[in-house]
């Protein structure tokens, strides 16, 4: 009885201990849930798409004109929790009754009180072409604001140099079928919304390296954003110039281009990277305007590198 004692006792101290309690759910702030939201900035709705899990990172598309529908990523969205803009005048956000107040000034102050009303204190930016000049001018703007940068198919001048330099590379192409299509699309001024988004599909062929490798993926993408003609047409003046503030930032900058983007190249994105004090440049060999969806793997493998620091 003695010697088995010790082992009953064992036996009782052996018990498997019952499960912690669970732990309650971690509660989703409404407004980045996933899903669609509209935001009221001044009485005017803006509105945003949310998606993913991770570090939360807002998204400007480019055009001047374009809703953020073809800047979705299912790969950055494994990385990052993504809230795709419409910008004002796009998409489901409000049109302005003055077309002259679409510019960049006026969204970098949309993106300054976007980030206020959803309470967040310096988030990830990313801006892609036109949306990259965006995200320059509001680093340069509210400096203490800005988090880490994706600055994406981006130039930080627009000036006839810029201009010439695109007329240039666009002759690249001019060998196929589609190029005199696109070119004339290119030159044309929409008065309509329906126009420009018939435009937009008719120029898209000049953004990639080779549209002709998967040109229906490719007009599938573009083709979930509308064109909006106020926006794309709007004057801007004077011509749009932050390399004298591009040292002030000390944000870390992502800067992306592709080999063949005939309109914002690695010579912008090097003139970008240059500038900023904490800036990586990357080139993606196989892309022109649209790595996302010309490289996918790619832009996932060199985005969450950054994101994860």
């Amino acid at each position: 009885m003695r010697r088995l004692m010790p082992l009953l006792l064992a036996a009782c101290g052996s018990r498997a201990a019952a499960p912690p309690p669970a732990a309650p759910p971690v509660a989703v702030d409404p407004r980045l849930a996933p899903g669609d939201h509209v935001v009221e900035l001044d009485q005017q709705a803006l509105a945003y798409h949310v998606a993913g899990k991770g570090p939360v990172c807002i998204a400007w598309p480019g055009g001047p004109g374009l809703d953020a529908g073809y800047l979705r990523s299912p790969e950055l969205e494994r990385h990052a929790t993504v809230i795709y803009v419409d910008p004002v005048g796009t998409g489901r956000s409000a049109r302005l009754d003055d077309p002259t107040g679409y510019g960049k000034r006026r969204y970098v102050e949309d993106l300054e009180k976007l980030r206020a009303a959803l309470g967040l204190e310096s988030p990830c930016l990313l801006g892609h072409s036109y949306g990259g000049l965006v995200v320059m001018l509001y680093a340069v703007t509210y400096p203490n604001r800005a988090g880490r940068l994706i600055l994406y198919d981006a130039t930080p001048r627009v000036d006839a140099e810029f201009a010439a330099a695109a007329q240039i590379a666009m002759q690249r192409s001019r060998g196929a079928a589609w190029y005199s299509d696109a070119t004339t699309a290119f030159s044309a001024q929409p008065t309509t919304d329906d126009e420009a988004t018939q435009l937009l599909a008719r120029i898209a062929p000049l953004y990639f390296a080779d549209w002709n490798a998967r040109s229906a993926d490719y007009a599938a993408a573009i083709g979930r954003s509308r064109a909006s003609a106020a926006p794309m047409t709007a004057p801007e003046r004077p011509p749009y110039d932050v390399r004298v503030d591009l040292p002030k930032i000390t944000a870390p900058a992502l800067v992306l281009a592709g080999r063949h983007d005939f309109i914002c190249g690695p010579g912008h994105a090097t003139e970008i990277a240059n500038l900023i004090l904490d800036a990586r440049l990357h080139v993606f060999e196989k892309s022109g305007h649209f790595a996302h969806l010309e490289e996918p793997a790619e832009f996932e493998r060199v985005v969450a590198d950054f994101l994860e620091g």
